[in-house]
């Protein structure tokens, strides 16, 4: 009797797992599908709409940059891609990325491309991923299919050669801000870091055939090895969990200590902020750019009158009829995710992943088109699809600021000189 009612548990308990088990398929599956993600509706402030978003995101997968003398697959036969190359996972996970963004935001989406703006650093990498971001993030319906054989339509991305890009390569030629970051590693805090890794620096020198006396240094040797860990390759045995954990330590400050203080933040993201700014300022409702350029200065006026005039009552209905572009896509780098979320101090020192995405939402209010709040959020890990709100300090801790607050904010981050501020002796105009 006892054995049958055991017998009997046995089955109840095994039909129980079962069912927990098709639970959990099928809300993965539809997870995946996209009907239980959540909805940029759900944080939209009430009384307000979304009106523009700007996407800051890091590039996809990667090979290593750069290599080192005992590197067993230093031979570029293993990269046939070459040095710093998307890979093929990079690849698909720009684009789940992008399919990502669309499912999100919904019926907010564009379905006219010239809705869209894409910016890109002028590195293969970005600029494939920006592609596939957008590849990802339109599907043509309507007057924008243009072949039966290809579900695709081209998105332009613009870009800078990068020794001129300020704006989203971080490491553009700046001797003031290579002034101030050698400041910061001759303070209390980075002295102690170097001072608690240097114990490794004679095994590393000795085991890569490089000249290690640095946390810097060191950094270089941990991309590499990442890099080839993550293309699935051996790595040699010195490279023990120990001496990865470490290596990965060095690495998270990196950019910690990189962008720490506001004379570097002011270099390397102020054109940025100052970028988005323009975007999300009232003027950005119709592409002033591309009306002006063709205006007399007369004409310009009129022009600049007229709309200011069609703002206060028909702003709404006029924006898409001249062109306003409702989400804004930038193709970066970690570095340049990192320099943005420090200045807005909002960075973990924790490197940004690959994919990894700044979002900048902005809302109207419904009664007054003048009062706007803007949102910021981080996508940490593109695979988990969660978007952690950020908690910004100079709103008080508040995950929703006001536009004149956060205007006000990045101001303080925006050189009215760039190229006074960063110590460059050339002018703009001799590049």
């Amino acid at each position: 009797m006892v054995n049958l009612q055991r017998s009997s548990l046995n089955v109840q308990l095994i039909k129980i797992n079962l069912i927990s088990s098709l639970l959990l398929i099928h809300l993965l599956i539809f997870s995946h599908a996209g009907q239980l993600i959540n909805s940029y509706k759900d944080n939209v402030p009430a009384g307000y709409r979304l009106w523009s978003v700007a996407i800051a995101h890091r590039h996809g997968d990667r090979t290593p940059v750069r290599s080192f003398p005992t590197d067993t697959y230093r031979d570029p036969t293993f990269w046939p891609d070459g040095w710093g190359q998307l890979t093929s996972v990079g690849k698909e996970r720009m684009f789940i990325l992008g399919e990502f963004f669309a499912r999100y935001y919904g019926d907010f989406w564009p379905d006219n491309i010239r809705e869209f703006y894409a910016q890109s650093s002028d590195a293969d990498r970005c600029l494939e991923s920006a592609y596939l971001v957008l590849a990802g993030a339109f599907r043509p319906t309507g007057p924008w299919v243009w072949s039966e054989n290809l579900n695709w339509v081209p998105i332009a991305v613009h870009t800078v050669p990068r020794p001129r890009d300020k704006l989203l390569n971080p490491s553009v030629y700046c001797p003031n801000a290579e002034k101030e970051f050698k400041s910061i590693r001759q303070s209390v805090e980075y002295q102690d870091c170097e001072k608690k890794y240097s114990k490794l620096y004679p095994m590393l020198s000795f085991v890569t055939g490089e000249k290690i006396k640095s946390m810097e240094k060191a950094l270089m040797i941990y991309g590499t090895l990442k890099c080839e860990k993550e293309n699935n390759l051996t790595l040699p045995l010195w490279a023990t969990d120990l001496v990865l954990e470490n290596l990965k330590e060095m690495h998270n400050l990196k950019y910690h200590f990189r962008y720490l203080t506001k004379p570097v933040q002011r270099i390397r993201t102020g054109p940025f902020f100052k970028d988005l700014s323009s975007r999300f300022s009232p003027e950005a409702d119709f592409d002033r750019k591309k009306s002006y350029s063709s205006l007399k200065p007369k004409k310009w006026l009129l022009f600049s009158n007229l709309l200011s005039q069609r703002s206060k009552s028909t702003r709404s209905s006029t924006a898409s009829n001249l062109d306003r572009k409702k989400v804004f896509f930038y193709s970066t780098h970690d570095s340049m995710i990192a320099a943005i979320l420090s200045s807005l101090k909002s960075f973990d020192k924790q490197n940004p992943d690959y994919g990894a995405s700044v979002i900048f939402e902005l809302y109207r209010s419904n009664q007054n088109e003048n009062q706007q709040l803007i949102s910021v959020y981080y996508l940490k890990d593109s695979y988990s699809e969660n978007l952690i709100k950020l908690k910004l300090p100079f709103c008080q801790q508040s995950t929703v600021c006001e536009f004149t607050t956060f205007m006000e904010y990045i101001s303080t981050l925006i050189p009215k000189n760039w190229y006074k501020e960063c110590g460059e002796t050339m002018k703009q105009s001799d590049w």
